[in-house]
């Protein structure tokens, strides 16, 4: 690691605690539910006055 990224470090994480909680914050974003995906192929399109599914 070069001297500028380990002084950048130590500009926002200056203690050990500093340090810990960012890692205990990181995992415990890591470990919310997964938001749902939506795909375009899922979602009914009006074709000709009728609704159809977008794979038809």
């Amino acid at each position: 690691m070069q001297e500028l990224e380990k002084s950048l470090l130590r500009e926002k994480y200056p203690t050990k605690e500093a340090v810990t909680t960012e890692i205990i914050n990181l995992e415990a974003i890591l470990n919310l539910p997964k938001s749902t995906e939506a795909f375009m192929s899922d979602i009914p399109v009006a074709h000709s006055g009728r609704w159809q599914n977008a794979d038809h």
